[in-house]
């Protein structure tokens, strides 16, 4: 059964239109509020440094590098170009430099090991690479060797005036590759057109609101690091809407706080666990928050009472769903790609529905279902109950193998400082709010629940532990 959104569409440009993301970023900046202003409206702000770059400028350095790329080296559309570096004002530029180009942009974890390195550019097949000087020795010689962003020679072609020639770069054509967090099973390269990006740009733009004389300019906190799909699509939306982006190179909740109040951040991109963070955190009260308008949400189910304790504590900030950045294939991986696509539909592997309103509800992920006896438990639904016991600060449910029930729903706990909550205490809190097979019926107690960048529990890890523990007789 095929639904159709009952939502007006989004006017997209031709499909058959020569059309790169850069472009069509810069096509929307132009007819942003900040269109003639671009001289001393901020584009990017590094909030770990204080370093800023204005929109003019940030403009400049694109045309500069492309240039550059275009005449110095014989990088060519459909070719791969790997980058290694935290999140920095330079790495805006390389991606959407690269893309002007038609080449394919390849944002990898500076945290990877070598090895971790070595399979992604086994993935990506990169003809040169970007990265700084502490992390280039990760990767191996290529054809067009390795671009230090961290060097005195980037900085020079930065500023040297120059425009690329004409490139045709058709939307269909692959510009990016993104990792998969390997959350279950062995990273895999992602495939991203152009098209899906200006999809996902296009859709942000015109379900803007307007903007009234005299509102306050939107400043976007990016929480997720620039190589995830997260912090990589966030980027492409602010600066296609002007706004100003500011960013942290090593993400502590604290920092965020300090950040939202030094440069009035409005809106922040986030992951159900900082939701949680807000909602329950004492650090909250020591800042000055009150310029923040609004959160948008993804990655991962929120929990209704987690929504209602935000906005309790919130109650001018709006909480909105993320939608989905759709790729088209896995790099190197026609199993993966097979079972993952059909024709032109994504699986998402999402458990949903939709409402008579024509709204979209995500209930879980289906992998992630525990299969108790012969009935499926979400564990999202578990965590958010867990969740609203208040001396619990997180928690995390997987599936633990039972012999008779095949698996059984097991919980592990991040306690409040100076609480004592019992796991019996916490089992029969649960155990009152759900049917008897959705029982949680073993905790254990955790320090911190293991999560990727973008705040998805690794709950691969949380079952190796446990299968750890219940080896020493958890």
């Amino acid at each position: 059964m095929t639904f159709r959104s009952l939502r007006p569409d989004v006017p997209y440009p031709p499909l058959s239109q020569p059309l790169s993301i850069t472009e069509y970023v810069f096509s929307l900046l132009r007819k942003s509020p900040v269109a003639s202003s671009l001289g001393e409206t901020d584009a990017l702000i590094n909030a770990t440094t204080g370093q800023r770059l204005k929109y003019a400028d940030l403009i400049s350095q694109v045309d500069a590098l492309a240039a550059h790329l275009q005449s110095r080296t014989p990088l060519r559309r459909g070719d791969s170009a790997f980058v290694l570096a935290p999140s920095s004002l330079a790495v805006p530029v390389v991606y959407l430099a690269l893309m002007k180009l038609g080449v394919v942009v390849s944002p990898a974890n500076p945290l990877s090991t070598e090895s971790e390195v070595a399979h992604e550019i086994d993935l990506c097949r990169p003809r040169i690479a970007f990265a700084i000087s502490p992390l280039a020795g990760k990767i191996p010689r290529l054809e067009l060797g390795t671009v230090l962003l961290d060097s005195k020679e980037f900085a020079s072609i930065l500023n040297r005036p120059g425009t690329a020639g004409g490139v045709k770069v058709d939307q269909s054509d692959s510009a990016a590759i993104l990792y998969s967090s390997g959350t279950t099973g062995k990273m895999k390269g992602v495939l991203i057109t152009h098209r899906n990006l200006i999809a996902l740009v296009g859709g942000y733009y015109h379900i803007q609101p307007q903007r009234e004389a005299g509102a306050q300019h939107p400043v976007l906190l990016v929480t997720t690091p620039m190589f995830h799909v997260f912090g990589f699509s966030m980027v492409l939306r602010s600066l296609a809407l002007g706004d100003t982006l500011t960013f942290l190179e090593r993400f502590t909740f604290e920092d965020m706080l300090k950040t939202v109040e030094k440069y009035r951040v409005t809106y922040i991109p986030v992951s159900p666990p900082l939701v949680v963070a807000m909602a329950k955190s004492d650090l909250v009260s020591k800042y000055d928050l009150s310029s923040l308008q609004g959160l948008a949400c993804g990655g991962a189910p929120l929990g209704k009472d987690v929504a209602e304790k935000f906005r309790a504590k919130f109650p001018n900030v709006e909480i909105s769903q993320l939608s989905l950045l759709l790729s088209r294939a896995y790099v190197g991986d026609p199993a993966a790609t097979a079972a993952t696509f059909s024709g032109d539909w994504l699986k998402t592997g999402d458990l949903c529905y939709f409402d008579d309103e024509g709204f979209l509800y995500i209930v879980d992920r289906i992998k992630e279902l525990i299969k108790y006896k012969a009935y499926q438990v979400p564990p999202a639904e578990l965590e958010h109950i867990l969740l609203s016991i208040p001396a619990v600060a997180d928690a995390a449910v997987i599936p633990y193998p039972d012999e008779e029930a095949g698996e059984i729903p097991m919980a592990f706990v991040v306690r409040k400082p100076n609480c004592n909550i019992t796991a019996d205490e916490i089992m029969g809190f649960v155990a009152k709010k759900v049917a008897p097979y959705k029982k949680i019926r073993k905790v254990a107690f955790i320090d911190a629940i293991p999560k990727n960048p973008s705040g998805k529990i690794l709950r691969r890890e949380l079952v190796n532990q446990a299968m750890t523990m219940g080896r020493s007789k958890l």
